[in-house]
């Protein structure tokens, strides 16, 4: 379940070099190694190509013992290596997994983000199966935890001056645990301007649809920022009733809605979410992914974690 942790990776890796590759491991080493994946190789793949920074997936990556020929098939100058590697092999020698980058000299050593992990998201959706579960506030990690009405891209000024006229596009959700699914509705309002805005849910509101959200509105929003096509997060988005005022403050030019608002609200006035956007002519309506969703990612971490057993194990 690709995190901000990751995202975070590759944006460290991109500041070593002009491209960034990354081998996703494959399904029958991902099964051997820890605990069996949440996803599939595919859908790991995919999510991954999905954020920033990430110019290439190298399918089937070797989990154990990096070789010279690997290094050479695909044209890879600098490896970034997690700190921690080098400090739990001090002796590249011991490295079971670096030896050669190391020994090359041309392994990096990066700095482990702290403030979320996979075991962590397992363990929160698990929590939600114990009968004695009250949703509580969450602990924003230390680098999330600045609040700010809205976020930019890094490359957003770069693209203020490219851009020109602009057509700014909006689209809006929880995006809880930020999957391919999302991704893919970021990648098809691209299509309809020249920069993305995407509004994120508070937790309050978000709490009040639907489930509460396994991460942290901070969370959520760091995640979606770090996807390809965002240019803009803007914090607290409406979740009930967009406004003239909001589209006006936001300078939003086209709102990218899903079909099933359409289908289930052929009449606007009668759609609480996009009545203005769609009365304004400026809704356009986009297909629902089908593949994946954050329910059944909850639901396949449930079903691998019954309540007798420790999550992230």
């Amino acid at each position: 379940m690709c995190h901000i942790g990751h995202q975070n990776l590759f944006r460290n890796a991109s500041k070593l070099g002009t491209h960034v590759f990354v081998g996703v491991v494959g399904d029958e080493d991902a099964n051997n190694y820890k605990r069996p994946p949440i996803m599939t190789a595919a859908e790991r793949e995919a999510q991954v190509l999905g954020c920033k920074h990430v110019d290439k997936v190298i399918s089937n990556a070797l989990c154990f013992g990096m070789t010279e020929e690997f290094l050479k098939e695909h044209d890879i100058h600098v490896c970034a290596v997690g700190q921690e590697y080098f400090d739990r092999f001090p002796n590249p020698d011991d490295d079971p997994y670096y030896k050669v980058p190391r020994k090359l000299g041309i392994a990096v050593p990066l700095p482990r983000f702290d403030g979320l992990s996979t075991s962590e998201l397992i363990r929160r959706a698990c929590e939600r199966m114990s009968p004695d579960w009250k949703a509580t506030a969450l602990t924003v990690p230390t680098e999330l935890a600045e609040s700010s009405h809205s976020k930019l891209s890094d490359d957003y000024e770069t693209r203020e001056l490219l851009d020109t006229p602009r057509k700014n596009v909006y689209c809006d959700g929880i995006f809880d645990m930020c999957h391919i699914g999302h991704q893919n509705l970021f990648r098809n309002a691209s299509k309809l301007g020249t920069h993305v805005f995407v509004g994120v849910v508070g937790d309050k509101d978000a709490n009040n649809y639907k489930r509460p959200p396994i991460m942290t509105a901070a969370e959520r929003e760091a995640q979606v920022l770090g996807c390809k096509h965002v240019d803009k997060v803007i914090s607290n988005a409406l979740c009930f009733g967009m406004t003239e005022e909001f589209l006006k403050e936001h300078d939003i030019h086209v709102c990218a809605v899903g079909q099933e608002y359409f289908d289930r609200f052929p009449n606007p006035d009668d759609d609480p979410y996009y009545k203005v956007p769609r009365k304004l002519g400026i809704a356009v309506p986009l297909p629902r992914f089908d593949g994946l969703s954050t329910s059944e990612l909850i639901q396949r971490i449930q079903d691998r974690f019954p309540l007798d057993q420790e999550a992230g194990k």
